[in-house]
């Protein structure tokens, strides 16, 4: 399997994204949030096959997060202001986009982990349904 080009049995992440019609799943997310802050957590595979292949230009990100950028006080990410999870409860968002495979544990991480003492903006995911659920409609065809 070859890191961002076969996902599943060969599939692409560009097949799986056509079969999902992600791109009319993200017009429908960026006229939904506009005017508001967005911070988009996670900077995995998946959100770099995004920002490589989709307009994002609709939403106005303030920040994107990732555990990735921990060491690091000032980071870009493909133009956006990258941050460590522990600055985002200073931040100021009205909504955090998940934007990972696994949303459910990575808002559990952000409520548990990181927004323990302050107010969470309130939380999206990217896909509108578990990636394993796409994943599961998908290959049973």
């Amino acid at each position: 399997m070859k890191r961002n080009k076969e996902f599943f049995n060969g599939k692409t992440w560009a097949d799986i994204f056509s079969e999902l019609n992600f791109e009319k799943h993200l017009l429908k997310l960026q006229k939904k949030f506009k005017d508001k802050k967005i911070i988009l957590y996670g900077a995995g595979i998946m959100m770099d096959y995004i920002v490589k292949n989709y307009d994002l230009g609709g939403f106005n990100i303030v920040a994107v997060s990732d555990k990735k950028f921990k060491l690091k006080e000032e980071s870009v990410y493909f133009g956006y202001k990258a941050t460590a999870p522990e600055f985002l409860a200073g931040m100021k968002a009205d909504i955090i986009l998940i934007t990972t495979q696994y949303p459910y544990s990575m808002l559990r991480y952000l409520r548990k982990e990181i927004y323990v003492h302050a107010k969470m903006p309130k939380a999206y995911f990217l896909l509108n349904k578990p990636f394993l659920l796409y994943a599961e409609e998908i290959f049973s065809n």
